[in-house]
């Protein structure tokens, strides 16, 4: 739309500069002429201008049917769904649903078009018959000897020429009209007030790279428009050196902690603070430099493996050695390595044909590595293993234990094993801290926690053949370590 407003623009310049001109020559003939044929132009700008925002306003109010449209053409086109499309056999299922949209959307745009078309068909014959009579009128100059054979050349071309340019002109300006109503639109959004400001004038800005408190006071959150606290009354505290790990039922309210502690949001009721501060008053880009982070729904970069690393802090300037530590710590390095062109090779096939399609396993540990890439103060790994089995779960956990060092760490995993060693279990519980202590303390408890754990211990076989052979696993695990050392 900007570029189209700039290019009718000129187009509006351009037609004014050059019907000026043939103006001047009609104007000789007859004074008013010019002013007829501005004025004939008259009807048909209105119509077009009103057409535009009619056709603007029908766009908006039906704005549902057009994402509708957009959401089932996706579905089809969408790589992640092809499987289940295909064996599901809903490809004519989600077709019929497009057609029954499309059908009811076109059925209203078509009577908007056909009534455009009609009305400006009436005004353009209005605009054709004085134009005739103007003809007529040279034409009756020249023969009553008034003017000469050329004349009628001249002046009927001065007059061809400005209806041309006044057409240019009613079209062009209703293209800039019909911009600026859809700019709006954009410029309205770009208005939106931002909620997320330090409250503090000017921003305080957090110390980093030394040791950190955060401390959640009795915080209660509901996300707008909702009647229903996803989390009430929480009371956390969580020093640098702690490994913390979150845990609970899907729904319990892991993720939107996580969204609080990072500052996505505020809470509804009480505070969060950072150093004894509430981290409202920081300045809000200077608080999320202090994380390194991964989130459950992850992105996937349509870049080369070492830019989707690289992604983690891209305040830093380009560090080789750096991504491949990270990928390393994440045992993403192994299969990057094994890629075509290495940590270069272009991932997906958005951009490039010889992109690669790594699996869901593969995304995940690029994007811990993405998390590991960030020196950050407080590193929180949000469900970033959902794709990988158990032992390579552990054996993620183990490096985040170890990169973490000394640093606020927090880790959120519905696998209870991954919550053996942490310093600090938190199990919520309908939004609210039902448990909090070590696994021998929630164990000796007796509660949720260890229901939990016990029922996950016996489905993953602790104690028999599979609690051997990850012995084995994590101890040759251990020594190549120490070799690669």
């Amino acid at each position: 739309r900007p570029i189209g407003i700039l290019s009718a623009t000129f187009s509006v310049i351009s037609a004014v500069i050059s019907a000026i001109s043939f103006i001047v020559v009609l104007a000789t003939l007859s004074p008013l002429a010019p002013v007829i044929i501005l004025l004939a132009s008259v009807p048909g700008a209105v119509v077009t201008c009103l057409y535009r925002n009619r056709n603007f306003r029908y766009m908006r109010r039906h704005s549902k049917e057009r994402r509708q449209m957009n959401y089932y053409s996706g579905i089809l086109v969408n790589k992640d769904l092809a499987k289940e499309v295909k064996i599901l056999d809903l490809g004519d299922t989600v077709t019929d649903k497009y057609r029954s949209v499309f059908a009811r959307y076109f059925a209203g745009l078509k009577r908007l078009i056909y009534k455009e078309g009609i009305t400006e068909m009436l005004v353009g014959l209005l605009s054709v018959c004085v134009h005739c009579l103007l003809f007529f009128y040279v034409a009756y100059h020249v023969v009553r000897g008034e003017g000469q054979i050329g004349d009628y050349t001249l002046y009927t071309g001065a007059l061809s020429s400005i209806a041309g340019y006044v057409t240019t002109l009613v079209s062009s300006t209703a293209k800039i009209y019909e911009g600026t109503l859809f700019i709006d639109n954009m410029i309205d959004f770009m208005k939106e007030k931002s909620y997320i400001t330090p409250t503090a004038t000017p921003p305080l800005l957090p110390e980093a790279g030394r040791d950190h408190t955060l401390e959640l006071s009795h915080v209660s959150f509901r996300y707008p428009g909702s009647d229903r606290d996803v989390l009430t009354d929480v009371s956390l505290t969580l020093h640098s050196g702690e490994h913390a790990v979150l845990v609970g039922l899907n729904g319990a309210g892991k993720t939107t902690l996580i969204k609080l502690l990072t500052r996505l949001y505020d809470p509804t009721a009480g505070v969060i603070l950072l150093d004894g501060k509430d981290i409202r008053t920081y300045d809000v880009k200077a608080y999320h430099n202090l994380f390194g982070i991964i989130f459950q729904d992850f992105g996937k970069y349509a870049e080369s493996a070492a830019e989707n690393i690289r992604f983690g802090d891209v305040a830093l300037p380009p560090d080789d050695a750096r991504i491949h530590a990270a990928a390393e710590a994440s045992d993403a390095d192994a299969f990057l390595q094994k890629l075509p062109e290495g940590y270069d090779t272009p991932l997906t096939r958005m951009f490039e044909e010889d992109g690669v399609e790594l699996s869901g396993g593969q995304w995940q540990k690029l994007s811990i590595a993405r998390a590991f890439y960030k020196k950050g103060d407080i590193l929180i790994l949000d469900e970033p293993t959902a794709s990988l089995d158990p032992l390579a779960e552990q054996a993620v956990f183990r490096r985040f234990e170890e990169l973490s060092r000394g640093k606020i760490a927090i880790y959120v995993s519905h696998r209870l094993s991954s919550a053996v060693s942490a310093s600090k279990i938190v199990l919520l519980d309908g939004g609210v801290v039902a448990e909090c202590g070590t696994h021998e303390e929630l164990m000796r408890l007796g509660g949720k926690y260890a229901t939990e754990f016990s029922v996950q211990a016996e489905r993953y076989g602790v104690g028999g053949e599979a609690a051997q052979y990850a012995k084995r696993y994590f101890d040759e695990l251990e020594e190549h370590e120490e070799k690669r050392e």
